[in-house]
């Protein structure tokens, strides 16, 4: 270990296909040589000098305007989806978290949505999980024609998640194959 120098390290890290992958794994092996420093098995730590991490490229999500959202709910207006495209869009919900949502989640006296769960497609069945961090379990207000317009779709249906029976790949390939068309 104590033959392993910076430019050992730098060079493995370049040998990464990917930014991501490379700063991982040397999160990992950093630990590893720190324990073992910490434990004496190694004379000196070399993860305390200066070592050049791949850079990651800046991610630049692609964000709908208003009258492309306003576009796309009108697209789905009377499709099966409609009520969970709604709260998706209304609240920013990830797709695990929108796909979770049951009926009995939505208050419609006070307006908003309450994410309490995810559902997530893992080894091929489906998982109910917590959300994705502490802050991602939240109660969202929803626009005032969002409440009405899922109001009008719940039509005495007081159970059950708002995409049905439908996993979220399903619900996936039915939304790309309708804004397809």
């Amino acid at each position: 270990m104590d033959a392993i120098g910076v430019a050992d390290i730098e060079s493995w890290l370049d040998s990464f296909d990917k930014p991501g992958a490379a700063r991982k794994a040397y999160a990992v092996f950093r630990a590893i040589l720190r324990l073992a420093f910490k434990r004496g098995l190694a004379d000196n730590d070399v993860t305390r000098r200066e070592i050049r991490l791949p850079h990651l490229r800046h991610y630049e999500p692609q964000v709908l305007s208003a009258p492309e959202v306003r576009r796309l709910l009108k697209g789905f207006y009377g499709h099966p989806l409609e009520a969970w495209l709604l709260v998706s869009v209304c609240a920013g919900l990830r797709r695990c978290e929108s796909v979770g949502l049951e009926w009995a989640d939505l208050d419609f006296r006070r307006g908003t949505v309450t994410v309490k769960r995810s559902v997530q497609w893992v080894a091929g069945h489906e998982t109910v999980t917590e959300p994705k961090t502490d802050l991602s379990r939240r109660t969202v207000a929803l626009p005032r024609f969002a409440v009405k317009r899922l109001a009008e779709l719940r039509h005495g249906t007081k159970t059950g998640r708002l995409v049905g029976s439908l996993n979220a790949n399903q619900v996936a390939n039915h939304y790309r194959s309708w804004c397809k068309r």
